[in-house]
């Protein structure tokens, strides 16, 4: 009997949410928990990570062969989150302070260009194994994928996600993938379930984006605004800009009260965005999505979860470097850990992150910081930030 092996070893690239930490590279850890949040990775605690998958429309079906298994070298890692039902830290209580130092930009610059190097090994022993591997400069994120051929079945099975040296036999849940104008794979996305001692019940995503021929070039934006890649750095939406409500469970419910307080949110910022020509657009509700499908733009009210380690949004955009484009994105909000009046500064902040703005700790007033003192409207550095990015 003869087992297919790939093992896909690449690195991780940008991904941004609300409450992200710094990530601790290439220190072996035994549980999901211990991998540091970041840029590039992200654990967040939940309770019961089910419930994001719990009546969802799942398609499970990889489209991958042992003859197309080489596409891998096209694309890159871009992120991962993990949602795990225990946590073994102490909770504890932090302060705006705090979440503003764990979010602030980096004080050196950063380096976004992607140079990595390919080795591919096909070896015979026991078994006939295929490895591609993916290398990067020294500090990133490894990540690895193992899929196995089973005879008989011609596509190719993910048994084993391996991170920072965990690594877990997992089953795929969910895929979903862009395509561009030439009808090619642009990204994809797995959704995976597994289990540990440590860390119990977890769900994660996975992204990949296709490598571009061009390197990072920082853009000419005015440095006084903070974007999604850094101050005057402007990744934005170039199609037009459609956003769903959205269920994981397609017998759950979206409430009035709840889009209309999308509405009003898409109101506010399309009144500076229409000074631009551009405009956010509300499209029909969607049930029964999960949170890894990248093909709609979509906003989870997330309702009943265990939320003691949650900040009340995160927002996740997937951005192409070529011609700096946001091309996906998806918003949750979290009740459980907050009132209906922050919810409402928590969707304009988290709307800020959909279009392409970065957080502002500099003491300038911004629906973009964190100060309890923000009330819930644009301020004259929102306005300005986002007619900058899209002028």
């Amino acid at each position: 009997m003869k087992f297919f092996l790939i093992f896909l070893s690449i690195l991780c690239l940008l991904f941004s949410s609300c409450g992200k930490q710094q990530v601790e590279m290439n220190k072996p850890t035994n549980s999901i928990s211990e991998v540091k949040e970041g840029a590039r990775s992200r654990v967040i605690y939940l309770g019961d990570p089910d419930v994001l998958i719990r009546g969802a429309k799942l398609s499970p079906e990889l489209p991958f062969t042992i003859d197309n298994a080489s596409e891998f070298s096209g694309f890159q890692l871009y992120s991962t989150v993990a949602f795990v039902s225990k946590k073994t830290e102490p909770i504890i209580e932090k302060t705006d302070e705090d979440y503003e130092n764990e979010n602030a930009p980096a004080k050196e610059e950063i380096d976004y260009s992607f140079n990595p190097e390919y080795e591919f090994v096909d070896y015979y022993n026991l078994h006939r194994n295929f490895y591609y591997q993916e290398k990067g400069e020294q500090g990133y994120l490894e990540f690895q994928l193992l899929f196995r051929k089973y005879p008989g079945d011609p596509k190719l099975k993910l048994i084993k996600v391996d991170q920072h040296g965990i690594a877990t036999y997992v089953k795929v849940l969910n895929y979903s993938e862009v395509l561009d104008k030439e009808n090619k794979r642009l990204a994809f996305s797995i959704l995976v379930r597994g289990e540990t001692s440590e860390d119990g019940v977890f769900i994660k995503k996975i992204v990949f984006v296709k490598k571009t021929d061009k390197t990072f070039s920082p853009d000419n934006g005015n440095k006084r605004y903070n974007y999604l890649m850094g101050a005057g750095i402007r990744y934005r939406w170039q199609d037009n800009i459609t956003i769903h409500g959205c269920t994981f469970d397609s017998q759950e419910k979206i409430y009035d009260e709840e889009l209309n307080h999308l509405k009003d949110v898409i109101a506010m910022w399309n009144t500076e965005l229409v000074k631009v020509n551009k405009k956010i657009e509300m499209g029909e509700t969607i049930y029964g999505i999960p949170y890894s499908d990248i093909r709609k733009n979509c906003i989870y009210f997330v309702k009943g979860l265990n939320a003691a380690y949650l900040s009340s949004g995160q927002t996740e955009n997937v951005t192409i470097s070529k011609n700096k484009n946001i091309f996906s994105s998806s918003i949750m909000i979290f009740y459980d850990s907050a009132s209906d009046f922050r919810i409402q500064k928590t969707l304009i902040h988290e709307m800020g992150h959909f279009l392409g703005l970065d957080h502002q700790f500099n003491g300038t007033p911004s629906i973009m910081s964190y100060s309890d003192e923000r009330e819930a409207k644009l301020t004259d550095y929102d306005k300005a930030a986002i007619l900058e990015l899209y002028r």
